[in-house]
């Protein structure tokens, strides 16, 4: 990932993580775990071994599409701290050049 792009995605993190008053993919996840819920439930109450397959084949996407989903947001997360304590490192530098 070129250094530019890099830098956009750590501001991006950070103003996520600072100033956002929601989690923007909590409510995916929740409706990905509800799906799974639907799936799982539709799958156990199926009458034919085809169906059942299928909803689980259905549950098991969803799963990996919440676990995808809650990997973007780790990244974030991680980007979003990496960037702080790399800013606050740069003021401190900053603010002890000016004192000495």
């Amino acid at each position: 990932m070129p250094a530019q792009q890099r830098i956009k995605l750590v501001f991006h993190a950070i103003q996520w993580v600072l100033f956002a008053e929601y989690d923007p993919f909590q409510g995916s996840i929740d409706r990905c775990r509800a799906l799974v819920y639907d799936f799982v439930r539709r799958s156990r109450d199926a009458e034919t071994v085809r169906k059942q397959a299928n909803f689980r084949n259905l549950a098991k996407a969803q799963l990996v599409k919440m676990q995808q989903l809650e990997k973007k947001r780790a990244s974030l997360l991680i980007h979003a701290l990496g960037g702080l304590v790399a800013g606050g490192f740069l003021v401190g530098w900053a603010v002890l050049a000016v004192i000495l």
